[in-house]
């Protein structure tokens, strides 16, 4: 159970995880004998000597039975031989495990992950980890699957995170609000991951040459406030960066638009782009989708070309 794990202090160190590892595949150790086990280690090993056999028994690494530890066949597959070859392991077990239980959504909301574009990454706070799982979190740290941004609050989301992450997000698109500011989330989840495929094709055939082309990308499946679906580039030539919106429609031109996407366009001007993909011609020969630049004053502003009405009011309390 998740409970196993949380509330712990400290998982201690890779190494000393991987040293009780090897030695429980060389022979059965008493549960008694475990403090003779870490003799020479530092005493914080010691003293979190229970946590980490938590963690262990969580990960089906190893088994207690009658004051035994004895190692599980996952513990006699994972190679301890090499430090980073240990590492690699189990930095792919941990992850796997954290997803299988759903554990990521008490333990790392998707909703709390936002994308760094200077930078080109994923961040997160660190005071939205629940205080209960500090002592996983500073094992994610230890293993570079997150990472601490110095002097800051920060942390960055590395691999293999963010790969479980897209993967969870496609296979279960109703377990996490992808479309958390959609005015229209059941449109979004029957096309929206198709539109924005298409437009992210579009823009990567479109600045094929571009020196950063394998920035291009989707940055709404993991960040879902950020008030645009894709990151690009103006053309082949230029380093100045665009936010694209993807409004996917059928028939005549027509989409919600959150206030939260309305504020960045306004914000970002020219920067900011709509793209319009019709449903009913996109399987036509050399598909382009209709552009809009700078939407806040070529749509929002443009009334003899866009009609508006209000869909939605949201109502609190004085």
């Amino acid at each position: 159970m998740l409970s196993k794990i949380d509330n712990c202090e400290s998982f201690g160190s890779i190494e000393i995880i991987a040293k009780l590892i090897r030695n429980c595949k060389r022979e059965k150790i008493r549960i008694s004998d475990i403090l003779e086990f870490f003799r020479g280690e530092s005493y914080s090993e010691v003293f979190y000597t229970e946590d980490i056999l938590k963690l262990l028994i969580f990960l089906d690494i190893i088994r207690i039975n009658k004051d035994f530890i004895t190692i599980t066949k996952i513990g006699e597959k994972l190679s301890c031989d090499t430090e980073e070859e240990f590492k690699d392991n189990f930095k792919v077990l941990l992850a796997s495990k954290i997803f299988d239980n759903n554990f990521i959504d008490d333990f790392l909301s998707i909703e709390n992950i936002s994308y760094d574009v200077h930078g080109d990454r994923y961040l997160i706070k660190s005071s939205k980890i629940l205080m209960k799982y500090f002592a996983l979190r500073n094992l994610l740290i230890k293993l570079r699957i997150l990472e601490r941004i110095k002097d800051t609050s920060l942390i960055i989301v590395n691999q293999p995170i963010l790969k479980l992450l897209k993967e969870r997000n496609k296979k279960n698109p109703q377990t996490i609000s992808l479309g958390k500011f959609k005015e229209s989330l059941l449109m979004k989840e029957k096309y929206g991951h198709e539109a924005e495929e298409i437009v992210l094709k579009y823009e990567k055939d479109r600045l094929r040459n571009h020196p950063n082309a394998k920035k291009i990308k989707i940055i709404s499946e993991l960040d879902v406030c950020a008030g645009y679906d894709i990151i690009s580039y103006e053309s082949s030539t230029s380093e100045n960066r665009i936010f694209i919106e993807v409004k996917s429609h059928s028939g005549n031109p027509s989409f919600y638009w959150s206030s939260n996407e309305l504020d960045l366009a306004k914000a970002k001007g020219e920067s900011y782009y709509i793209y319009l993909v019709n449903r009913d011609f996109i399987n036509g020969k050399n598909y382009k989708p209709e552009i809009i630049t700078n939407p806040y004053k070529n749509i929002y502003y443009s009334t003899k070309l866009w009609s508006k009405e209000v869909a939605n009011w949201y109502f609190f309390k004085n």
